[in-house]
């Protein structure tokens, strides 16, 4: 699943990058996320690199699941849904696979139903 350590291009050194920061670094926080969407006054969770690289983890573990391995160099899949962490991790999750996410914009959103 994940690609080896010694990887040359620049791109797939970011899936590297992160979890050698979630070993070295597990209980530090990676990103901040608001608690509400609506009310950034009730404050922010906070998201460990330990946690992230997990998310992707499974993310890149999903992705070869319902997808099967890449034939090629970089397929692409789409992904339509909130713009929120997921974009991310599908992003970096993508690239250990050895895909690509195209993340659609999601115009009339309303039109479709929540998201």
């Amino acid at each position: 699943m994940a690609k080896k350590e010694n990887e040359d291009s620049i791109g797939t050194q970011l899936p590297i990058l992160i979890d050698r920061n979630a070993r070295d670094n597990a209980s530090k926080p990676f990103f901040w996320i608001p608690k509400s969407d609506n009310d950034l006054s009730k404050g922010f969770q906070e998201i460990s690199s330990k946690r992230i690289a997990n998310m992707i983890n499974k993310a890149s573990w999903w992705l070869e699941t319902h997808l099967g391995p890449s034939r090629g160099s970089f397929e692409p899949f789409a992904y339509v849904g909130p713009k929120d962490l997921r974009y991310i991790v599908l992003a970096v999750a993508a690239i250990k696979v050895g895909r690509k996410v195209f993340l659609a914009r999601n115009r009339g959103s309303s039109q479709l139903g929540p998201c």
